[in-house]
């Protein structure tokens, strides 16, 4: 998973920031690129945000029992470039990113 998964979040990432795509609208703009849309099968994509408000992205396998066990990635939020967050963590940063909270943008382990 984590190198279509770090290439889905990056291209939502140059979405959000380069094309300005609102955040409720980059699924949406990854469906209509052919590359991107056979991972969003897979994958999931959600918005979140720094601490400092900086929009990033996490992707995660959409079938909770891979989900589980498999690591999940982020991106954007002010982190140089995606990395990858181990699977116990991800609850928590889905938690604060549906609250519109920012989640930590340090690394998770």
């Amino acid at each position: 998973m984590a190198q279509g998964a770090e290439q889905l979040c990056q291209r939502a990432q140059l979405l959000s920031s380069q094309e300005k795509v609102p955040e409720a609208r980059i699924v949406q703009a990854l469906l209509r690129d052919p590359e991107m849309r056979p991972r969003l099968e897979e994958l999931a994509v959600v918005p979140w945000k720094s601490e400092a408000g900086e929009v990033g992205f996490l992707v995660f396998h959409r079938d909770p029992r891979i989900r589980a066990e498999a690591s999940a990635v982020r991106c954007g939020g002010g982190l140089a470039s995606a990395e990858p967050v181990p699977a116990s963590e991800l609850p928590r940063l889905l938690e604060t990113a549906q609250a519109g909270g920012a989640a930590a943008t340090g690394s998770p382990t």
